[in-house]
């Protein structure tokens, strides 16, 4: 004969209790903490107003609209370095960055643009107005 209840009986006074909650869960999976993440993610078209944090590829340029002094930025990259075309008020500026740490800026025709490197052909912009 069992020292306490038998298990029947017990599962049955439990019947009645709501269902016991973990302790502490995550309202959602974590993020890989490896790979930086751009706040506008791929979508260049929200730099039009030269404000906008977007990742980009090697080759690829972003249209902005004039009025704010740069109309396009082309992006080639090479290893830890990239070269940014800008292009506004008539003329090409041409800006050479680290992106193997996030801080290096450059500030053409009043607008800011730094760069962070992601791998090897895609860097995260961070455009502003400067």
């Amino acid at each position: 004969m069992p020292d306490g209840p038998s298990s029947d009986a017990a599962s049955k006074a439990e019947a009645g209790k709501p269902a016991a909650k973990p302790k502490s869960q995550p309202k959602s999976q974590p993020k890989d903490k490896s790979r930086p993440v751009a706040k506008d993610g791929t979508n260049v078209h929200a730099c039009l107003d030269a404000r906008c944090e977007v990742e980009v590829r090697n080759g690829q340029e972003i249209q902005l609209d004039g009025r704010y002094g740069v109309e396009e930025i082309e992006v080639e990259l090479n290893g830890g370095q990239a070269t940014l075309f800008v292009r506004g008020n008539g003329s090409t500026a041409i800006a050479s960055m680290a992106t193997t740490q996030p801080g290096p800026a450059t500030a053409i025709n009043g607008v800011r643009i730094s760069a962070y490197q992601v791998d090897h052909d895609r860097i995260i912009l961070n455009i502003s107005h400067a």
